[in-house]
């Protein structure tokens, strides 16, 4: 695994599937999206990757963190 921080205007990829959100935790949910996105790479044969937030530190009122 690579982290990459963003940085605006740079150019990472020519081409590349993103499966975008706020994982807050990896429930049953967002393992669907990051399998049915990996598959897509996989089929495009191109780079997959995964374009997530920090945290603010107010997720959900009264939600205890899963992970920092």
């Amino acid at each position: 695994m690579e982290i990459i921080e963003y940085r605006l205007g740079k150019r990472y990829f020519d081409s590349c599937v993103i499966a975008l959100g706020f994982f807050d935790g990896v429930h049953l949910g967002h393992r669907d999206l990051l399998k049915r996105a990996r598959e897509a790479a996989a089929r495009l044969k191109v780079p997959f990757g995964v374009f997530t937030f920090r945290s603010s530190g107010n997720i959900k009122a009264g939600a205890k963190r899963i992970y920092t």
